[in-house]
């Protein structure tokens, strides 16, 4: 059985405060998993002993302090010696259960997509930069092998503030890397994943457009994960570890929106439910 460390890299701000709800979700949903945070910085003592796992204090100091150099650097170092493959995501994800665990599926999909080097969860739309998708980045042994000659190189321009400093740039980046080195690269049609392996991305909910579209979050969030959500709001734990990260103002807000989200949704499946049940009922007593 191949070892899939999970691992984010964040800015000891508001984001160090995500990371409570990311451990504690991950370790239900795949108890065995290894968990590695590597913090740019020094965390909220808090933070730290709630999240229990390995951290990594004050990283990469010698780079600018942009938000897109920050997700640039999962991509730049080579940790591949201690697990077969990383899991390289974002802070603000929240885990659930499924059956197989994602590790077991995305490393089931990178054997399949590139013969276990790596699996990139998107590619670019089309007419769009070219860039594969860096919060749900699943990388092996081989893939930093082939990849050290361009992840030098990005990580010299990283440094220099050449890179980092756009949305996209370290997305793009990712896409340089793989191409450059030979690899192939995904695009949105070819290396879709199914839909209950779409995280609960609580990064959606900053954006009022966003979650209060609901073709759009219906897309992202599906109806058993949905369900999965609330069965995690009667964790006793899971309120406390909430309740911390909840002291940032700006999470509190995210969670508020994600509770009226859902509620919304719970009754919208509810209501599909009734009608689909009483479309058999009748067919039953035709």
């Amino acid at each position: 059985m191949e070892r899939v460390c999970v691992s984010t890299v964040v800015t000891a701000d508001h984001f160090q405060w995500y990371l409570p709800m990311f451990c504690y979700s991950l370790r239900k949903a795949v108890p065995d998993c290894p968990i590695t945070i590597y913090v740019r910085g020094d965390p909220n003592q808090e933070v730290v002993n709630a999240c229990q796992c390995d951290f990594v204090v004050g990283y990469a100091p010698q780079y600018p302090s942009h938000l897109s150099t920050t997700n640039a650097l999962r991509f730049v170092d080579d940790p591949s010696g201690r697990y077969d493959y990383w899991y390289l995501t974002d802070a603000d994800f929240v885990f659930l259960p499924h059956d197989p665990p994602f590790p077991d599926y995305y490393v089931a999909k990178a054997k399949k997509w590139s013969d276990g080097v790596y699996w990139g969860a998107r590619g670019p739309k089309r007419g769009s930069l070219k860039r594969i998708r860096g919060g749900c980045f699943l990388a092996g042994r081989e893939w930093y092998e082939k990849t050290a000659e361009l992840r030098e190189k990005y990580a010299k321009e990283l440094k220099l503030g050449k890179l980092g400093k756009t949305r996209e740039d370290d997305e793009t980046m990712l896409w340089k890397i793989c191409a450059g080195s030979g690899l192939a690269c995904p695009t949105k049609r070819g290396n879709k994943r199914k839909a209950k392996y779409k995280e609960i991305h609580l990064g959606d909910f900053k954006f009022e457009h966003r979650w209060t579209d609901h073709r759009k979050m219906s897309a992202n969030i599906s109806d058993s994960n949905m369900l999965k959500w609330f069965r995690l709001q009667e964790d006793d734990k899971w309120l406390e570890i909430r309740k911390i990260c909840e002291q940032d103002g700006h999470i509190a807000q995210i969670m508020k929106n994600v509770d009226t989200y859902m509620e919304e949704r719970r009754k919208i499946y509810r209501e599909k439910c009734r009608v689909r049940d009483s479309v058999l009922q009748a067919k039953s007593d035709s």
